[in-house]
């Protein structure tokens, strides 16, 4: 199962820095289509729970007493995304507003409460290596977005099985008719008819003898008959009375 990174503190753990959540139980159902990997790249970084707020201000990042904890978050953004590219995580879900996890909105550094447009620095190093980042409204719709999916899957599986099963159920024919090919078979056997029709016509000649019609039969071959005198054609008969004749007169 394709793998996904989560806030830590979304999905339960208290690692805020007063230690607290920020549980969005719904987020949990994503646990159906992936594995869930929970991540605070602050406590990863090296920063303890509780601890003092953090705010970005002037590309640092500085904690309500003035410290500079710029490099605990840089160091836990590294681990996010080492995380990432080890478990091929293309998608990460993280906390809005947050120093380090914040998407679209974080502090304006003053630490009054101000929200400004702009990304924590975990956000910002993980969509610069091409992971996509979603804030938890946006994760919740996402979710929405994948239960609707699935619902539609189930609905087209379950309207396959239906037709599967009226198939099945109903009586299938014995041949399957091919209107062209039975076209063609009784073609065919009129002209078969035809010929064989054609053979079984004779033709009666003079002598009464019947002959077939056929180009190659013997009526073909023997079209001279109805004239032989006693069996013979006209040219052999008169061949004979010449050969007889030349006889007579060497005798004489």
């Amino acid at each position: 199962m394709e793998k996904l990174l989560i806030s830590a503190c979304l999905v339960g753990s208290k690692c805020r820095y007063d230690g607290k959540d920020n549980l969005i139980e719904s987020l949990l159902d994503l646990s159906s289509y992936f594995d869930l990997v929970p991540f605070c790249p602050e406590v990863e970084g090296g920063l303890s729970t509780p601890r003092d707020p953090s705010e970005i201000k002037r590309g640092q990042v500085k904690n309500s007493k003035g410290k500079d904890v710029t490099s605990s978050f840089y160091k836990g953004a590294e681990k996010a995304y080492n995380i990432c590219s080890y478990l091929g995580i293309k998608i990460a879900i993280l906390k809005e507003n947050s120093p380090s996890c914040g998407v679209h909105k974080v502090h304006d550094g003053n630490f009054k409460g101000k929200i400004v447009d702009g990304e924590g620095i975990t956000t910002s190093f993980l969509r610069r290596k091409g992971i996509k980042v979603l804030n938890e409204e946006e994760g919740v719709e996402f979710l929405n977005k994948l239960k609707e999916e699935e619902r539609q899957r189930l609905a087209l599986s379950i309207e396959k099985r239906k037709e599967e099963e009226m198939e099945k159920e109903a009586p299938k024919p014995t041949k399957k008719f091919d209107g062209n090919k039975n076209y063609k078979r009784i073609i065919d056997k009129n002209k078969k008819f035809d010929r064989k029709e054609n053979k079984e016509k004779r033709y009666e000649g003079k002598n009464g003898k019947s002959f077939s019609k056929n180009r190659n039969s013997k009526f073909r071959k023997n079209k001279f008959n109805k004239y032989k005198p006693n069996g013979k054609t006209s040219f052999q008969s008169n061949k004979r009375i010449s050969k007889d004749y030349g006889r007579k007169n060497k005798e004489k």
